[in-house]
């Protein structure tokens, strides 16, 4: 019975054997290479391109046959082809296997492959393939040309409706076509687009609110401004909004122009800006008096006389108003002691970020990194203009958790900051740092409880083995007590 079966599984593997390669028989190997060679058979050509590759491990022959077969129309001789010498890293044999796959079988995936293969600086060809292998329903393909779309809209700072429903359209193939990662492309997306829409409907409110009521156009130019636009286009759009707003009495819009073309690099901005802040402060905003009085301080082009006025005002509003933030700065390259203390008093008052972040920088350029990450720290708790120093106490800390936790309070109050956003990356980061970790814990309790089983197990094994030999030689004993029993027995008797 064991004889019959071990015949027939070695029946049954033979047959299997068979099926998968061509026999080892000479007289079928070249009916198979005839059959090949004058174009009769395409899968002659394929099974012994796989027998030469895989089973003599003779490339240069698999590759012959696997040519021929592939020349023949074999779409299974080309992909093996284009696999094999992709997977080796062996770019231009692969490309003519995979230019095949991809044009004539239309099989996505190798047209894929292709475009990853290509330059960065070949940016026509590698697009074209990506299209081609999205439309041959190759997931990621869609995918990429999704996220390529909304990262054109970034580097533009703008993007049409249209734009947007295209990366949709796009991260909606991909998804369909099971790659995940698009399924949830489509889904953010999809949210993006209906922010869209809403900020659309505001610009066109705002607009028309400027169009009607020129007060209005304050709010309008702050919006352009909020779109990060570039210097032209801010100029072009917001400013001339602006000026309507400020020659309207808008302080505040006065104020943004002076802070505007303070920035500017543009031929007499120093003196546009001067001019705004002045007007901001006419129009009734403190902090523009401040400003233009501090600038007027430190210009040399202006005579002694105004000059010392200008000195004067922001030394009164420090003593009067605690405003010192700007006498602070006007002394810190005078008398830098001097400064310290103005700075301290209303930092340490108030909490205001300028006055904080300023000694914060200070005491970082002296070297003093105690005294500078205590000022960042308060500098960060101003809610309102705190975020820079956040990203500055983070820098300085060198991302410690302490600190992280501090600026998360500041977050909650200002989450589309630059500081909360440097966070989010820290956490991300660290969360696949912390899930490593766990993992390698993982492993190590694994292999501790392992361990700890072995030892048990052999304790175990060793008491077992002493209490066996011990009740060996209770039994002995009491074997060789009953024979002495016996004896004394049969001798008395």
């Amino acid at each position: 019975m064991n004889k019959m079966l071990t015949t027939l599984l070695f029946l049954f593997i033979s047959s299997i054997t068979f099926q998968s390669c061509p026999g080892e028989n000479e007289q079928d190997i070249k009916n198979l290479v005839r059959s090949c060679e004058i174009g009769l058979d395409k899968d002659s050509c394929f099974l012994l391109g796989k027998y030469y590759f895989h089973e003599k491990d003779n490339k240069a022959k698999g590759r012959i046959y696997l040519d021929k077969g592939c020349s023949l129309g074999d779409s299974e001789s080309c992909e093996l082809l284009a696999n094999l010498f992709y997977k080796e890293g062996q770019w231009r044999d692969a490309e003519e296997y995979l230019l095949l796959m991809c044009n004539k079988y239309g099989v996505g995936e190798y047209c894929y492959k292709l475009y990853q293969s290509k330059n960065s600086s070949e940016v026509s060809e590698k697009n074209k393939l990506l299209l081609l292998s999205c439309k041959y329903k190759f997931g990621e393909a869609c995918f990429d040309i999704g996220l390529s779309v909304l990262n054109e809209i970034n580097q533009r700072n703008n993007g049409s409706t249209e734009d947007i429903l295209s990366a949709i359209e796009y991260f909606s193939k991909g998804c369909k076509n099971g790659f995940e990662k698009s399924c949830e492309g489509v889904s953010i997306t999809k949210e993006w687009y209906e922010l869209l829409i809403t900020s659309r409907k505001k610009i066109n409110e705002l607009r028309r609110k400027c169009e009607n009521r020129k007060e209005e156009c304050r709010e309008y130019g702050e919006w352009v401004l909020s779109q990060e636009i570039d210097q032209k286009q801010y100029e072009d759009e917001a400013i001339p909004l602006l000026k309507i707003a400020c020659e309207n009495g808008e302080a505040s819009s006065c104020k943004l122009l002076g802070d505007l073309f303070d920035i500017s690099k543009e031929n007499l901005s120093t003196d546009k800006s001067l001019y705004y802040y002045n007007s901001a402060c006419i129009n009734g905003d403190n902090e523009a008096c401040l400003i233009h009085s501090f600038k007027i301080a430190n210009n040399y082009s202006f005579d002694l006389e105004k000059k010392k006025n200008a000195i004067k005002y922001i030394a009164d509003e420090c003593s009067k108003n605690n405003n010192c933030f700007y006498y602070g700065m006007y002394e810190l390259y005078r008398d830098s002691n001097k400064a310290i203390k103005i700075l301290n008093r209303i930092c340490n008052k108030n909490i205001e970020a300028a006055s904080c972040g300023a000694l914060g920088n200070l005491y970082e350029s002296k070297g003093s990194r105690k005294e500078s990450v205590k000022y960042y720290k308060k500098a960060c708790f101003d809610k309102i203009n705190g975020s820079i120093y956040c990203e500055e106490l983070l820098r300085i800390t060198k991302n410690s958790i302490k600190d992280t936790e501090l600026i998360e309070l500041v977050c909650n109050e200002k989450p589309d900051t630059k500081g909360c956003i440097l966070l989010s990356k820290l956490n991300f980061k660290r969360a696949g740092n912390y899930s490593s970790i766990v993992k390698r814990l993982k492993s190590y309790w694994v292999f501790v409880i392992i361990v700890l089983i072995f030892i048990v197990t052999v304790a175990l094994g060793i008491k077992l083995y002493r209490l066996k030999g011990y009740v060996e030689s209770r039994d002995k004993d009491a074997i060789e007590a009953e024979l002495e029993e016996i004896s004394k027995n049969i001798d008395n008797s």
